[in-house]
This record gives C-alpha cells, sequence and structure tokens, in this order.
C-alpha cells in the first residue's frame, strides 16, 4: 500500500478552524468575548443561523449589528463600533434596550413588526442619542430585517444603518444661509423701493400714505396706519390708512386714554407684537371688544420715540390671527424710521418754501450731505487736505463731524486717505465733475458722493453733495459678513446667560465700552456698563428673554469706562439649546450723532420760523405805514422801497455774522452808503468804539438811521452843497441808575434852517416811538433852527451781544467789525 506523501491533509486529520475567521477588530473582539456569561451562552453552541448573521455582519463594509434572541443582545462589525461612541466595546453582547435605552421607546415597536417578518426601512430617521455623554440630535437611514433560525422562526434582527447627520445638517445650514440671504435680498429690494417711492413726494400725508401702502402690500396686511401723537392738542391722530377690500377705516383723532394699543413701552420704543387678541394676556375684555369691533384679531405696532418723546409710529393689523415674524418685525420697524425721516424732511421743505428765497436752496435737499471745501496742497504741488467753508446740517449726520466750518478734514481725521484728495483734487484741477462710491475708513462709513468745481480753478474750489450708504452697504455684503459679523461688525456685539454675566465680548464693544474683552467676560453686565438708573430696565429684560422674547430697537443708555455714557439703540435676541433659553446675544448701536442731528435740526426749523415771521411782520409794518403816510401812490412806492432796501442792508450784516450780533459801524455804514458818493463822502463824521448789538437792536437802530438820512436829504443838511452830519457814539456810565448806556447823537449842521414839522411822520413816529421801544431807552427829536439833532440813550447790557460790549479797535467805515 503506497504511503501518503506528509504534507498531505485528510478531512479526519484537518484542525477546526478558530470562528469567526474574519471580522478585523470586532472580528477578534467576538472571539474573546466571554458569551458564555451573556443569554447566547458559548460561541461553538451558536445555531448555524447565529453565525452565518454575523458573518455577514463583519464582512460587510456598511454599519451592521445583529441583534438574537428575546433580549436582542448586540453583535456588530467595525463599521457600527464607528456609530457606538462611549457606548462601544460595552455594548457588545448586551441587550440593545440596556445599551440605548434613549432610542427604546422607538425601535421597541419596530423590532417587534420585524419578529412578526416585517422588513422596515426608514429614510432619514431623527433619534435622540446619548453616544458621547449629553443627548444629542442623529439622523439614520436604517433598513431592519428578520433573521431566521434552523427550524424557520424569526429568532433575531439583522439591522444596516447609514448615519446622515452631517449631511442633514449641511442642508439645514445651506437652507438657513439661503433663507437668509434671499430674505436681505428681498428686504434690500423692497426698501430700495420705499425709498425710491418716497424721495419725491413733498406731502407729509403723501408719505404716510404710500409708506403704509407699500409696506401693507408687501406684509400682505389688512390694515396698516401711521400715527402721530399731537403734543399740543393731547391727542393721537391717523391721518390716512392703507386697508383692504371690506376693512373699515380707522383715520380720525382718538384720545391715547381711550386707545386700546396704549402701552407704557410706547414711551421706551418697545414694540407691541400680538399674535392673537382673543387669548393675549395684555388685553382686558374692554379691550378686546374694541379691537373685534375694528375688525383686529392680531397686530404689531412699532413706536418712535425721538429725544426721550413718543411721538408716533406704524401699526399693522390682521382680520385672523398671525405670528408675526421677525423679518416682517424689522422691516416694520425699518419703514416707521424711513417714514418719520421722510416726513420731517417733506414738513422741513415745505416749511422752507415758504421762507425767504435766500434760505430755501440751503435746504432743497436736506436729506443729504453738502459741502464747499478749498483744496490744500503741499510744497510739490500735490493735494495733501482740504478745509470745509460751508456745511449743511445733514453734513453732521452723514459724517459724524460737528463744527466742521473753518476745519480741514485732516484735524478732524488724520488718517483720512490719501486717495480722497487725489479724487477732489483732480476736479478741482480739470472741472470735470465725478460721481463715486467710496469708504471713508477714518469715519467708519460707506459715502455716495457727487463732486464737482465751484467758481474758477484759481479758487481750488469744490462742492460735494454726499450720503452716507453705510447701511445699504451692509445690505449689499450681508452674505461676506455670515462668517466674519461678530469680529469685523461696528456695532458692539455681547452675549450673556440668564444671571447677566457677560459670555462674549467682540471688539466693537471694546471700542463702545473702553472694555477689552479680558475685563469684560465673566463679570456682571449690570456692573459693567449699566448706569445705575437703568438696573431694573436690565431686569426687565432677563424676564423677557427667560420667556423667549426678542427686543428689536430699544433705545437706552449705557456707561462707558470712563463714566460717561452714550445713547444706543440695542437689539436682544435669546439664545437657545435644545428649546431651552441659556442666554442673551446682544447688539448695541452708538446713536450719539443721530441724537445731537435730530436736536440741531429741530433747534433749526424753530429759529428759522421765528425769523421769517419777524421779517414778514417787519415789511407788514414798513408797507402799511409807507403807503398811508404818502402824499401820492408813487411817494410811497419810493418810500417802501427806500425802506426795504435799508431792511435789506440791515440783514446783510446779520447774515455775515449768522445773525448772532450786528456791528454798529457796519450798521451805520450800510445806512449811509447811499448818500456816501465820493464828492459827498467827506460830508460825513462817523466816531465810535467797535460794538456788537443783538440782531433786534441792530435792526431798529439801522431802520432809524435810514429815515434820518432820507429826511437831511430831502429837508436837511444833505439837501444842499455844505451841510454835514455828524454821527458819534460811546458808552457812558449813567450815574442815577447805575448801568451803561449806548449814547448816540445825530446832529445835522450847514443845511436850510429847520424848523418843528406841523404834524408828526412815519419816520419821526420810528425814531422816538418805534426805537425808544426796541432799544428799552429813549429816543428825542430836536428841530434846532441850525440843524436835525437827533439823541439816543439804551441800556447797553439790554442790547449787546454777549451782555455788555467793550470797545474795539476803530475800523474804517464799511469793515467787518472785530
Amino acid at each position: 500500500m503506497q504511503r501518503a506523501p506528509e504534507n498531505s491533509a485528510f478531512e479526519g486529520s484537518r484542525k477546526p478552524a478558530v470562528w469567526p475567521q474574519d471580522g478585523g477588530e470586532m472580528g477578534a473582539l467576538v472571539r474573546a468575548h466571554a458569551w458564555s456569561q451573556t443569554p447566547l451562552g458559548p460561541r461553538e453552541n451558536w445555531p448555524q443561523s447565529l453565525k452565518s448573521a454575523v458573518d455577514v455582519a463583519l464582512g460587510s463594509h456598511f454599519p451592521m449589528i445583529v441583534l438574537w434572541g428575546p433580549k436582542l443582545i448586540q453583535i456588530y462589525n467595525d463599521g457600527y463600533r464607528e456609530l457606538m461612541g462611549n457606548k462601544h466595546p460595552a455594548g457588545l453582547g448586551q441587550p440593545t434596550c440596556e445599551c440605548w435605552p434613549e432610542a427604546w421607546g422607538f425601535n421597541e415597536p419596530i423590532y417587534e413588526r420585524v419578529r412578526a417578518g416585517e422588513t422596515v426601512t426608514l429614510k432619514n430617521q431623527l433619534i435622540p442619542l446619548a453616544r458621547r455623554g449629553p443627548l444629542e440630535d442623529a439622523w439614520f437611514t436604517l433598513c431592519y430585517s428578520p433573521l431566521r433560525e434552523e427550524a424557520g422562526s424569526i429568532a433575531g434582527v439583522l439591522v444596516t444603518v447609514f448615519e446622515t447627520t452631517a449631511r442633514i445638517e449641511a442642508t439645514a445650514r445651506r437652507d438657513q444661509i439661503e433663507a437668509a440671504l434671499k430674505e436681505s435680498e428681498e428686504r434690500h429690494a423692497f426698501l430700495l423701493q420705499l425709498s425710491d417711492a418716497l424721495r419725491p413726494l413733498a406731502d407729509a400725508v403723501e408719505v404716510q400714505s404710500e409708506a403704509t401702502r407699500l409696506l401693507g402690500e408687501h406684509l400682505q396686511l389688512d390694515r396698516c396706519y401711521f400715527f402721530e401723537a399731537d403734543a399740543q392738542a393731547g391727542d393721537w391722530v391717523i391721518r390716512r390708512d392703507f386697508r383692504r377690500t371690506g376693512q373699515p377705516s380707522v383715520a380720525g383723532r382718538y384720545a391715547p386714554a381711550d386707545w386700546p394699543l396704549v402701552d407704557e413701552g410706547f414711551q421706551r420704543g418697545e414694540p407691541m407684537v400680538v399674535p392673537d387678541v382673543a387669548t393675549t394676556p395684555l388685553l382686558s375684555g374692554a379691550e378686546r371688544l374694541a379691537f373685534e369691533q375694528l375688525g383686529i384679531r392680531a397686530y404689531l405696532v412699532i413706536p418712535l420715540v425721538k429725544q426721550g418723546r413718543f411721538v408716533g409710529g406704524i401699526a399693522a393689523t390682521q382680520a385672523g390671527p398671525r405670528n408675526w415674524a421677525s423679518g416682517a418685525i424689522a422691516i416694520a420697524a425699518e419703514v416707521a424710521e424711513r417714514t418719520w425721516a421722510a416726513v420731517e424732511r417733506a414738513r422741513v421743505e415745505a416749511a422752507l418754501r415758504a421762507s425767504e428765497e435766500k434760505y430755501s436752496t440751503l435746504f432743497e435737499s436736506i436729506d443729504e450731505g453738502f459741502c464747499i471745501f478749498e483744496m490744500l496742497y503741499d510744497e510739490a504741488g500735490e493735494p495733501s487736505d482740504y478745509r470745509f467753508l460751508e456745511v449743511n446740517p445733514a453734513f453732521y449726520r452723514h459724517t459724524g463731524l460737528p463744527e466742521a466750518t473753518g476745519k480741514t478734514i485732516r484735524g478732524l481725521v488724520p488718517a483720512h486717505e490719501q486717495y480722497w484728495f487725489d479724487i477732489y483734487g483732480k476736479v478741482a484741477a480739470t472741472g470735470e465733475s465725478v460721481r463715486f462710491e467710496q469708504r471713508g475708513e477714518g469715519l467708519h462709513r460707506w459715502f455716495d458722493v457727487y463732486a464737482f468745481r465751484v467758481e474758477g480753478p484759481e479758487r481750488h474750489r469744490v462742492a460735494a453733495i454726499f450720503a452716507d450708504i453705510t447701511g445699504r452697504k451692509q445690505t449689499e455684503r450681508a452674505a461676506l459678513w455670515l462668517a466674519s459679523i461678530v469680529s469685523s461688525c461696528d456695532d458692539a456685539i455681547i452675549s450673556k446667560d440668564l444671571d447677566g454675566v457677560i459670555t462674549s465680548w467682540n471688539k466693537s464693544a471694546e471700542r463702545m465700552f473702553g472694555y477689552g474683552d479680558k475685563e469684560a467676560i465673566g463679570r456682571p453686565i449690570t456692573a459693567l456698563i449699566i448706569p445705575a438708573d437703568r438696573l431694573e430696565e436690565e431686569e426687565e429684560i432677563l424676564r423677557r428673554l427667560t420667556r423667549g422674547e426678542s427686543i428689536d430697537h430699544f433705545e437706552t443708555v449705557r456707561r462707558r469706562k470712563d463714566g460717561s455714557t452714550l445713547d444706543v439703540s440695542v437689539t436682544i435676541s435669546p439664545l437657545k439649546r435644545q428649546g431651552r433659553v441659556i442666554g442673551a446675544s446682544k447688539i448695541a448701536r452708538d446713536i450719539s450723532e443721530r441724537k445731537r442731528a435730530e436736536a440741531l435740526r429741530e433747534l433749526l426749523i424753530h429759529e428759522l420760523n421765528h425769523r421769517v415771521k419777524n421779517t414778514l411782520a417787519t415789511v407788514q409794518s414798513l408797507a402799511m405805514q409807507s403807503l398811508r403816510n404818502a402824499e401820492s401812490a408813487e411817494a410811497g412806492q419810493a418810500a417802501f422801497e427806500s425802506r426795504l432796501l435799508a431792511l435789506s442792508r440791515a440783514h446783510d450784516v446779520l447774515t455775515r455774522e449768522n445773525w448772532e450780533y450786528a456791528g454798529l459801524k457796519n450798521i451805520v455804514a450800510g445806512a449811509i452808503a447811499p448818500y456816501s458818493a465820493p464828492y459827498r463822502a467827506s460830508r460825513f463824521d462817523v466816531q465810535g468804539p467797535g460794538l456788537r448789538l443783538q440782531p433786534r437792536a441792530g435792526l431798529a437802530l439801522a431802520m432809524a438811521l435810514h429815515e434820518l438820512a432820507t429826511n437831511a436829504v430831502k429837508y436837511g443838511a444833505l439837501s444842499g452843497d455844505d451841510g454835514r452830519v455828524a454821527i458819534h457814539w460811546r458808552p457812558e456810565k449813567d450815574g442815577e441808575a447805575g448801568r451803561t448806556l449806548l449814547r448816540l447823537r445825530w446832529t445835522e449842521t450847514g443845511g436850510p434852517p429847520v424848523a418843528p414839522p406841523g404834524r408828526r411822520g412815519f419816520g419821526s413816529c420810528l425814531i422816538e416811538q418805534g426805537l425808544a421801544h426796541d432799544l428799552g431807552g429813549t429816543a428825542r427829536l430836536h428841530f434846532r433852527s441850525s440843524g436835525l439833532l437827533c439823541e439816543i440813550a439804551a441800556p447797553l447790557d439790554a442790547i449787546a451781544a454777549g451782555g455788555v460790549g467793550g470797545s474795539q479797535p476803530e475800523a474804517r467805515i464799511g469793515e467787518r467789525e472785530p
């Protein structure tokens, strides 16, 4: 019998292979696991059906887990091990209900269906899991398949798992960004439409009507209206409202006590947001009934507070419940602000159109900044700076540079960029106008500028009409700012927890408040920037945040590190985690310059109104007196024109000094200018110190001197060739009253003999009564045979600009007062 080779193998002599033979790391763990201590028992006693299922799982490149037996004991492969997180390796051989208790409520019904013979497939299923500690959301695509034993009954479940969390979250982030961009684009387009619609409107009511119509159509409102608080009448007025068909109009006047929208938050500028009148706890039964009668079920009110005073706002209503989105609230707030600005602009422009012609052009484009400046050059002839000669009120609002007239831009903004000088230098040199958009880094603003040369090229003067377009640029670049807004935003962005402790602090917060991030983070916000009298305000903010509310465009006061305060506009939003409020994000914007600009504009309007009324009253009086006392219509017209020219010359004196004072020498020079031609100049003897008089006193004195000069030409010293007029004045102590008086004497000599007139004309009354009244002193006319003498005395402290004026160096007639 032939001997078999030594290296040959026979079926009966081969050693049994170790199972499972492969399966990577999990295969080794399955071989090494103490299965005898589990309900499955020793591995060698497992049925072939279980081994086959485990072989399939271990050999698969997809995450798989075998759940076997009544307790669904877990056996999984390398792919599934990656999904286990901290639950591996303890999960091997563990009942799945013990390993995944947080998902058992979801999985148990599925396992029952599979044990009944059903294969279950789920796509992108959300299953919260605690595989790395805290419970976290996770998404999976799963297939649950029944596993049968040799007898054919179902003994287990094979689960194939694909985790889609990263893809789902990435899709959600993409959708969120796209939604934000779409909302930003729509908002920008709407605001451009609003600006274009409001810009040509000159009537305040038309502005309100058009703005509310556009907002109502954009937000698909049932009713929208702009309302104003009439401080004088003590009520609120709605001049016109936008409404859909079938909605009654609410235009009219309302007493605040009877108006259901009244809320203390109005005085603080807080929006009122009511999704459903029927369920809100903010309203009483009577107020709900009032809303029902007006056909209102949901409403949104954006109040406007200017200079600490509630002035009105925009209201939007729906006939049915409405959950007001934050975007709708924000755009309504923007429309309210722009409508108020447009209404103010329309009213200012209407007032200016009714004023004197020389003031109208200054304010025709009050929304835009305007300035005239002179280019300055270095030794090499290159443009290096420019000095502001004139600026309009809007200049300050658009640039934030107060009191710029007479100053250079380098002095105001040392870091002003060279390209500004290059652009303006070219305009001054070539006379070619240019329109451009540019950012002023030193001013932290974007500008839309139209620049053109004024006067000749030798004056190097340029005018610029410009607007601050920072807001528009921010909207255009919103997509780029999404990743860096916190670090690069000009606004202070702060986050805090529910105890008010600061958790983040950006660079703008450091610039605005003076604290570095290391000084601020970890400290209570109340101890850092909240003034003592605003602590209750912060407590109310925290209470509202705890309820999940947002606070939009809330204007308040905050404190800097150096103890000074600043006006800010604050937007506060709750920060949530898994649906629970954990803190707040706060955005603070410095609105100090806007507050100052608003106050300046209000002052300018009142001052202009006062001056125009006074001027018109004076002109009316001149006309009546000139025509009433005239011997003929021609004489009356000539007298009126002469007096009007005298008033104009007096106004010229005041205008040169911005109506702050009138120089006495310039008043005298203006009064005698028409009668001091070269051959007559030597006939006037003018002596007196330089004094600055208040505008009213200067006007009165100018008109009196005009009457004296006119009379001298007609009947007195200037009617012949030899007469002379002496005009002397001086401050003099009044021993009896203890005051300093201004004494002025008009003395005529060398003219025809003078006799007292038979009746007193307008000129005499103007001097002896009107002038005495306006100066608070005395004025006397003495008709001496040698010539007329007029003596005027007035308390200097009552008529001098800034109190008692001291004597100034002598100036020649026609020079500006020193």
